[in-house]
């Protein structure tokens, strides 16, 4: 009797029409030989099917795989309809042509709103019937995706997981709490729009440059550091170098301890992507956040992240090296209050047995290289100096650039 009634129920939440034929056939496919009533040891034990097969059956294990997707989103329709009923039961049916483009027609953006929201109910009484199948065990699968600084995006609208995701979000340990998210848009960095003058030319670099292949192009970066660092210090140094261009974008004023601290997850989510083993996950997340604690307190990495004039992170860079094309990425430039241009390289090594003497010499070619691509692209002469910053050691050491750079003064 219970079945028969759930039965009756839910061809009632679906609109199907109940007439005698229609429940004998409903009753016939919860109790034919594929479903779980009656099953006999010979059967799988295991069933895949959708949801709208299982109406009416029951297991004593569901598993929902896959909630963070949707369906995918539908065209503007040339005429779309809604059908409904009034306060007198009287079926009504609403309809409206799509408007001309570039314009708006109240008529079918009402229609087409109203039809969205049917299609969200049914997402929810889909749902509904794919959660209530479980007699004994339920599981429920979903994934979040995550934008470039590895912090999580929210599910995508119309999927099971975006109507689960408000009471189920701190079951999610990719979620943070970065008082950094929570920045408005009046406290975040402002975004100059850059021109050159009207007058700029660009410099000659004396004659053309020879068409290479794509191999014979140089687009290694830290090739001297990583070249003797292992997998997990490669990894370290990139997911560090991502937060400092992170916290360079958001204004450093606004992180502490504390911000580092709460992203702590979505570190080791960062560390995880790059490839890092999970067998050195703790120590690994430890030294990032290491990093960016002493990154907060030093005096020197307040002045490295602040806001000077034509401040750039991550600066992609080309031009032609010894007749060579070479392709190159600054960790950080700007022009100071005396108007020198800096050049700022980030190394995140401990590089433990030796001196930053000898780092600062092993490095002096990398930056002389910056400092000439950056200086092709000064009309004027221009002071241009360089430093290494180590964010794990919070040390500095200044780099000389003489002679890497014609237009230097």
């Amino acid at each position: 009797m219970r079945t028969y009634l759930q039965v009756i129920d839910e061809m009632d939440q679906s609109g199907q029409s109940i007439t005698p034929g229609a429940i004998v056939d409903a009753l016939q496919e919860v109790y034919s030989s594929s479903g779980p009533v009656g099953q006999s040891e010979h059967q799988p034990r295991v069933q895949l099917m959708t949801i709208h097969k299982s109406k009416g059956l029951q297991f004593d294990t569901v598993i929902l795989p896959a909630l963070e997707r949707a369906a995918r989103s539908e065209d503007k329709e040339l005429l779309v309809w809604h059908e409904e009923r009034g306060d007198d039961y009287a079926s009504r049916l609403l309809l409206a042509p799509i408007h001309a483009p570039g314009g708006n027609d109240a008529s079918f953006d009402f229609v087409r709103k109203r039809e969205k929201r049917r299609r969200s109910y049914e997402t929810q009484r889909l749902l509904y019937v794919a959660i209530t199948r479980a007699r004994n065990h339920l599981y429920l699968f979903g994934s979040l995706e995550s934008d470039k600084y590895h912090e999580p995006k929210a599910p995508r609208a119309g999927s099971f997981l975006g109507l689960l995701y408000p009471h189920v979000e701190s079951e999610f340990p990719y979620s943070s709490s970065d008082p950094a998210e929570q920045i408005s848009r009046k406290d975040a960095q402002p975004v100059y729009l850059k021109r050159v003058p009207a007058d700029w030319q660009p410099a000659s670099h004396g004659r053309n440059v020879d068409w290479l292949m794509e191999d014979a192009i140089d687009t290694q970066h830290e090739r001297i550091e990583f070249s003797w660092a292992g997998q997990a210090a490669r990894i370290i140094g990139t997911v560090v170098h991502q937060y400092l261009h992170h916290i360079s974008q958001q204004g450093i004023n606004h992180w502490n301890a504390e911000s580092n601290s709460n992203t702590q997850a979505a570190i080791e989510a960062a560390l995880i992507s790059a490839g890092l083993p999970r067998s050195v996950l703790q120590t690994s997340t430890e030294k990032v956040i290491e990093s960016l604690n002493n990154v907060i307190k030093s005096e020197r990495a307040q002045w490295i992240l602040s806001d000077h004039e034509h401040a750039q992170s991550e600066y992609a860079i080309s031009g032609v090296i010894d007749g060579k094309l070479v392709n190159r990425v600054i960790d950080r430039t700007f022009i100071d209050k005396d108007g020198a241009l800096w050049i700022v390289d980030y190394k995140t090594s401990v590089h433990e047995g030796g001196n930053l003497d000898e780092e600062q010499k092993r490095y002096e070619a990398q930056l002389n290289d910056y400092a000439q691509l950056m200086g092709s692209l000064v009309s004027q002469p221009q002071l241009i100096r360089a430093g290494l910053y180590f964010p794990l050691m919070d040390a500095w050491r200044e780099v000389s650039t003489m002679g890497a750079v014609c237009l230097m003064k």
